[in-house]
């Protein structure tokens, strides 16, 4: 009968003592680690200060929309306004258009410049002539200058004789138009006293 042997015990490798850090080089582990913790709370900042301009730049993306959105309503109703002026104009025109030549010349003759000059330029050429004839002649010679200088302006500088110029909002309906010599003042009624007083002062 054969007795088996255990082989004889290996001792475990022995583990190599850590080599010790002297001080200059605890200093130096010390101030990289100090600089990491550094970094990274550089970097922390960093995001937050990009995600705070993130989020200024979206609202003022929203702020540029809502004034562009403004900017276009404020431009369509002044367009709005600007083309009832110009409405209001053509009815003042109209009603001139109707009366005898001879009948709107007593009238127009004594109408301030601006309110003549707005009326005569829209009225029709064929019309306005007869008008025109039948005012008295200085004051017609006055408004055939003004008018050359107003059509001069409109052709070489649009901007400066734009209605918000010198158009219905400066001297328009609201402040001489229909309120002040419109129908209320100028309608049959009213434009044949005043021609009639107008003959009577000329005869």
């Amino acid at each position: 009968m054969l007795t088996l042997v255990a082989p004889p015990a290996v001792p475990p490798p022995a583990v190599p003592p850590e080599p010790e850090v002297g001080a200059d080089e605890r200093a130096v582990l010390l101030d990289l680690r100090k600089r990491r913790v550094d970094l990274d709370g550089r970097e922390a900042a960093l995001a937050t200060r990009e995600g705070l301009s993130a989020a200024a730049d979206a609202r003022l993306a929203v702020r540029i929309n809502q004034l562009d959105a403004l900017r276009q309503r404020l431009e369509a109703l002044e367009a709005a306004r600007q083309d009832r002026n110009e409405a209001s104009w053509h009815g003042l025109v109209r009603i001139y258009e109707a009366m005898k030549p001879k009948d709107a010349a007593a009238i127009l003759d004594n109408l301030e410049m601006p309110v003549l000059l707005q009326v005569m330029d829209r009225m029709r050429e064929t019309k306005a002539a007869l008008v025109l004839a039948a005012m008295l002649p200085d004051r017609a010679r006055a408004l055939t200058s003004e008018l050359a200088k107003l059509r001069t302006r409109a052709n070489v500088e649009p901007a400066n004789v734009e209605p918000a110029n010198v158009g219905p909002a400066n001297v328009g309906p609201a402040n001489v138009g229909p309120a002040n010599v419109g129908p209320a003042n100028v309608g049959p009624a009213n434009v044949e006293r005043a021609a009639a007083a107008t003959r009577k002062g000329v005869l």
